[in-house]
């Protein structure tokens, strides 16, 4: 009985072992209750309204009218982690009544100057959940992320464009294959431990 339970526990410490290197480890999360730590130009700040991330109030606000841009963008440090993923929750409002409205998702490698777009939208979404999976280059390292609404109104109109994000979050694995013992992991092999342990006196004591 005693050496089924021990099996038992080596299995499943190896299940739960195997399913913690394989997980991804969530490097970044913003939820966007303030504009914290990202570098702004023209009109951005935290709205309060609700969307479907699980955070679910407080989102990022851009907004653009006559010609103008607002954006904001961040550099993040991906060191010591690969297949670099990034998520987020976007919805955009009153883009297409005028041309060339845009909003555009994008990404680079720190020191890099050419941006690498994810996403552009020229008209109205609801909310939608985002994700991507990087490039090899921006593992190891640091990225930079941007987000930018550009109005294409002129002035004729006087129309102001929207984007809401919500939830950003960049993801990835251990660049050493998941070394880190999970919680529950660390409290099996200690039960497991006692036990044994336990065993061998009983043993000892029946000898």
């Amino acid at each position: 009985m005693l050496r089924k339970l021990i099996c038992v526990s080596i299995f499943v410490f190896a299940c739960l072992y195997a399913a913690q290197a394989e997980a991804s480890v969530t490097i970044f999360l913003d939820e966007f209750n303030t504009i914290s730590g990202w570098s702004t130009q023209g009109n951005v700040s935290a709205d309060d309204q609700s969307s479907p991330a699980p955070s679910g109030d407080d989102v990022a606000k851009l907004k653009s009218y006559n010609e103008a841009t607002s954006s904001m963008w961040r550099t993040i440090s991906t060191a010591g982690y690969n297949n670099i993923g990034l998520s987020l929750y976007r919805k955009t409002k009153s883009l297409g009544d005028d041309n060339n409205d845009l909003f555009t998702i994008a990404w680079k490698k720190t020191g890099e100057t050419a941006w690498n777009i994810l996403e552009t939208l020229d008209y109205n979404s609801s909310w939608q959940y985002k994700n991507w999976v990087l490039p090899s280059a921006a593992s190891n390292g640091s990225v930079d992320v941007k987000f930018s609404l550009y109005n294409g109104d002129d002035g004729c109109h006087s129309s102001k464009d929207y984007a809401y994000i919500d939830d950003f979050k960049l993801t990835g694995d251990h660049t050493n294959g998941g070394d880190v013992i999970p919680e529950p992991v660390t409290t099996l092999l200690f039960g497991s431990g006692l036990i044994f342990a336990g065993y061998l006196r009983r043993k000892k004591t029946i000898v």
